[in-house]
């Protein structure tokens, strides 16, 4: 049955409805019809030769072969011949509601991310940071048509990083504090909680709370845990390949010892680093290779696919943490950086050797990373824009190749942005692919991006709910948004002329 407004069906405990939900929409009496292009199913991998895709009132209508579709008197035709189409893409890590600018408005961040997300073919993002009030805001200003932008989801502020909500307690101090602090999550719209750090003694209230509320565990898996403990007690999704290296390690727990000493260093650790009694590790996030163990690694992977723990690698901003080579991981074009060039930890410097301890770890995470996908564990791919230099949409893409580095096919790299997407929200009849009664959420490919996952940059038009960017208004959004980002920049080159 066609779908006349998009009502993102998720299981109730993850709220996945916010990521389209308004009151009331609007249908529209246009039909738009996409003419001649390859379909390409994300599931399958099926080309589909020829078609027309039909969209009216923001809903795929009907996807047909070109040679039995009829026209209907008043349809918009626009030819797509030679070109392949394919859903929006998804990016599941974004942190969009941070101030880019000292007393800048953060609702001033959407005049540069969402004309960005749409020029580059992203129509949808989860959110996992910043004020729920300002991206609840934005997301229902979008599905009411009042602004352009891509769909919403969002987490709210990091659990263990600052107050989740004005009023609600921080620091978190016990079980009332956590208490409080998932229901202010609940109310604010959130669809999970993201946990960044806790009192481990506060994990039985935390989970006790998510229950009662109903809402998932996304996000870091904190020292004080274990990522086995996190998957025990139903952590939905993890972000940054968190605890992945330490948790396949044969010395798990020295290991993360260690690294909370060097996280949150006391007075005698610090008096044994001075004297010699122990040894600081010159790169902490590489401790973990020395012992690493691929059978304990195997061992992980298949618990994580049995509980379906949604993985967000963001491998991209690993690659800037490690000055990854790869042309991947990459400064965007001037002045989508956000910053004046000046180097992170002599990135984007020379790379390090294959042989050194951090391009080890580089080459580690993404081996994990193809590994898991083998074993079944699902994969979400994510950017982390704007940290480190990720430029809203674009930065999508080099995570894309990177997944491909990885291991993932082009077309299983396609996945983590569209289907996969999808089957996590619950949404799977609604999202993710380009059939009727589907989301009119499209991209137009001047390449098949499924033989090279490079032509996914390829992008020749972009649809999202129903509305159709054609080249020239995609000129136009990649143009507001650079003038938007040159503002910024320059904002950040005085303020260091004037600290020098």
């Amino acid at each position: 049955m066609a779908v006349l407004a998009v009502w993102l069906a998720a299981a109730p405990a993850h709220g996945a409805a916010q990521a389209g939900r308004t009151a009331s929409v609007r249908q529209s009496a246009v039909v738009t019809a996409l003419v001649g292009a390859t379909v390409i199913d994300v599931v399958s991998g099926e080309r589909r030769r020829d078609q027309v895709v039909v969209v009216q009132g923001g809903t795929i209508r009907a996807v047909v072969p070109r040679a039995t579709w009829r026209r209907p008197r008043g349809a918009r035709v626009v030819s797509v011949m030679g070109k392949f189409v394919i859903p929006g893409l998804w990016d599941m890590h974004v942190e969009q509601a941070l101030p880019l600018w000292d007393r800048a408005p953060v609702d001033s961040n959407a005049a540069l991310f969402h004309p960005l997300f749409l020029a580059y073919g992203v129509t949808g993002v989860r959110d996992v940071a910043g004020s729920m009030a300002v991206v609840r805001g934005w997301r229902d200003a979008i599905a009411r048509g009042e602004r352009e932008g891509p769909r919403i989801i969002f987490t709210g502020p990091k659990v263990g990083m600052a107050a989740v909500a004005p009023g609600a307690p921080f620091p978190l101090a016990t079980a009332a504090d956590v208490e409080a602090t998932v229901a202010a999550l609940k109310e604010g719209g959130a669809s999970a909680a993201y946990l960044l750090a806790l009192d481990p003694d506060l994990f039985p209230a935390l989970e006790a709370s998510l229950a009662r509320h109903r809402m998932p565990l996304e996000g870091n898996v904190p020292l004080s845990t274990s990522l086995r403990a996190q998957a025990g007690m139903g952590q939905r999704v993890v972000d940054h390949m968190d605890g992945i290296l330490v948790a396949s390690s044969t010395d798990e727990d020295a290991v993360r010892r260690t690294l909370q000493l060097v996280d949150t260093p006391t007075w005698w650790s610090r008096l044994a680093w001075r004297i010699g009694l122990l040894t600081r590790p010159e790169y902490p996030s590489a401790l973990a290779l020395e012992a690493f163990s691929e059978p304990r690694a195997d061992s992980l992977f298949a618990l994580l696919a049995a509980r379906r723990v949604y993985q967000v690698p963001t491998l991209r901003l690993l690659g800037v943490l490690n000055r990854s080579g790869d042309s991947a991981v990459r400064l965007p074009p001037a002045p989508l950086a956000l910053r004046p060039r000046r180097p992170f930890n002599g990135w984007p410097g020379e790379p390090y050797p294959s042989d050194h301890a951090l391009a080890r770890t580089q080459a580690r995470l993404q081996w994990s990373v193809g590994a898991m996908h083998r074993a079944g564990v699902p994969i979400l791919a994510g950017s982390d824009t704007p940290n480190l230099y990720a430029a809203p949409g674009l930065s999508l893409h080099d995570e894309l190749a990177l997944l491909v580095r990885s291991g993932l096919t082009p077309l299983e790299a396609l996945q983590s942005a569209t289907w996969r997407v999808a089957e996590y929200l619950g949404a799977t009849d609604s999202l993710g692919t380009v059939a009727p009664g589907r989301v009119a959420d499209l991209l137009v490919l001047s390449a098949d991006p499924t033989l090279d996952i490079a032509n996914s940059r390829r992008i020749e038009m972009v649809m999202a709910r129903g509305q159709l960017y054609d080249a020239a208004r995609i000129d136009a959004l990649r143009a507001r948004a650079t003038r938007s980002a040159s503002e910024i920049e320059t904002y950040w080159i005085r303020r260091a002329e004037t600290a020098r």
